[in-house]
């Protein structure tokens, strides 16, 4: 399958830079214009082989390694493999109460060896299948439930475990060699289940690196060993207080969007690609903030439409672009179609049957 690529040819406008960050620091993320926004270097549109085996529901996450893309669809249960060029590889699929099935799966994750882990919510477990293979499996009882993991080594890192009230623990790291919980962060805000969610997951893999965020925090934080130490540092003022977002749940959802409109409620994702860090907030719906690691720039309001780049932003990363979707029967196609200057490249998408499996858009910055 061809992959269709455009590369602007605009020059760049360089802005004036700032001192240059230090690994150690937090990224602060500011909504202030630093200047000329970086120029798009590259974006591919890879349509995705489209078949009765290959078939793609909802796309909940997307992880990418070594040439392959793992898209995890949620609704047939299974995860899908396709190659740099969009041809479909194989699936995963494992549904029933047998050895190395699942049953609720509620996340996937693929470390940086290509093992591939999918958790089964009503086991509390998490089950690794050797580089993807359906037939070598471990099963690791977590014993508690959770929604979001990420694999790192001998740690299972959790996002957002439940208890007694709620989200008891906002995180917590799990040791394949102990076979337990070593720590848990109690949450602040454990009834904000009853605040939709704008966010599919809180864990975001970029690489080995895994970044965390608990909602009405004004920190996005990266896991380091057994512990979480700040990475990324949102605009305080802009973070509603617990007391302030409890107060919502008394609302009707109309009033409820009204209050969150100019605030932060939430972070949809947060990627690294090349020089480039790139996340959204749900602000004013959703705004994409690009972050120049090298500087400590920010650059807000990303207008990816306008560059031919679906709205929702990254949703993955493969370490040199940003990993975003489209698909044909949504209208999120359409939007972009115009703003795409190569005719050929344009016309391979339009071409396309609405029925058809998602395109994977990549993209990088000067």
């Amino acid at each position: 399958m061809r992959i269709l690529s455009f590369i602007p040819v605009l020059l760049l406008v360089c802005a004036c830079k700032a001192s240059q960050q230090s690994p150690e620091e937090v990224y602060k993320v500011s909504l202030e214009q630093a200047g000329a926004l970086p120029e798009v270097a590259e974006v591919k549109y890879i349509p995705l082989e489209t078949t009765e085996e290959s078939l793609v529901g909802p796309v909940d996450k997307v992880v990418y390694h070594e040439g392959v893309f793992y898209l995890f669809d949620r609704t047939q249960l299974r995860v899908l493999m396709f190659d740099e060029e969009g041809h479909y590889i194989r699936a995963l699929f494992r549904s029933g109460q047998g050895p190395g099935e699942y049953t609720a799966p509620g996340d996937m994750d693929v470390d940086t060896e290509g093992n591939l882990y999918i958790a089964d919510w009503n086991a509390q477990s998490v089950i690794r299948y050797e580089q993807a293979d359906p037939d070598r499996y471990d099963v690791w009882r977590i014993g508690v439930p959770f929604i979001d993991f990420a694999v790192d080594g001998d740690y299972v890192y959790l996002c957002h475990l439940l208890g007694e009230g709620g989200l008891r623990w906002s995180t917590g790291v799990w040791s394949r060699q102990r076979q337990e919980v070593l720590t848990r962060e109690e949450s602040v805000f454990p009834e904000q289940l009853g605040i939709p969610w704008d966010a599919p997951h809180h864990l975001f893999r970029s690489g080995g690196k895994i970044a965390c965020y608990n909602r009405f925090s004004p920190f996005v934080r990266r896991f380091e060993g057994d512990s979480l130490k700040p990475y990324l540092e949102l605009p305080a003022a802009l973070i509603p207080s617990v007391d302030e977002a409890r107060g919502w749940m008394s609302l009707p959802p109309d009033r409820q969007m009204e209050r969150k409109m100019n605030l932060i409620s939430d972070v949809q994702g947060c990627y690294e690609a090349g020089r480039y860090l790139l996340v959204s907030l749900s602000l004013r719906s959703t705004t994409h903030v690009l972050v120049d690691k090298e500087t400590g720039q920010s650059f807000p309001n990303v207008p990816f439409v306008r560059k031919g780049i679906p709205w929702r932003g990254a949703v993955g990363t493969t370490g040199t672009h940003f990993i975003s979707y489209s698909q044909p029967g949504e209208g999120d196609l359409g939007q972009i179609l115009p703003n795409i200057k190569d005719a050929e490249v344009r016309t391979g998408l339009e071409c396309l049957p609405e029925d058809s499996n998602p395109v994977l858009v990549l993209f990088s910055f000067r």
